[in-house]
C-alpha cells in the first residue's frame, strides 16, 4: 500500500464510496478532477454526509469568514459541475445550507 493510500479516508455517502485525493476525488473508483477549494468543500460536506451544513459553516471553514456568501454559492455550483455524472451530488436546503447525498436521492 502506498503512503497517500495509508492515509486516504474513505466514506460512504448512500452506498457510494467517496474519497478526497491530491488533486480530486475517487467516487465509486473514477477519479474526479477538483480544484483546491472544491476538495475542501467536498472534504467539509463528507464529515457529515445527509447533515446540512450551514453556508456560514462553510465560509469559515474554507474562506476563513474571509468572502461573502455569493462566493459559496459560486464554489457550490462548479463543484455541482464537476460531480456531474457521478453517484453523489450537493443538494440546497434554503436558508440552511448544502448536503452531500446519493444522486439518486
Amino acid at each position: 500500500m502506498a503512503p497517500s493510500e495509508a492515509r486516504q479516508v474513505v466514506h460512504d455517502v448512500d452506498g457510494s464510496t467517496v474519497a478526497v485525493v491530491g488533486a480530486g476525488a475517487v467516487i465509486d473508483g473514477v477519479l474526479v478532477d477538483l480544484s483546491p477549494q472544491e476538495c475542501t468543500i467536498l472534504s467539509v460536506l463528507l464529515r457529515r454526509p445527509g447533515t446540512v451544513v450551514p453556508k456560514r459553516e462553510l465560509l469559515e471553514e474554507v474562506w476563513r469568514g474571509g468572502a461573502d456568501p455569493h462566493a459559496v454559492e459560486a464554489a457550490i455550483n462548479r463543484l455541482r459541475r464537476r460531480l456531474a455524472g457521478t453517484t453523489i451530488q450537493v443538494d440546497t436546503v434554503p436558508k440552511r445550507g448544502y448536503r452531500l447525498v446519493s444522486a439518486s436521492s
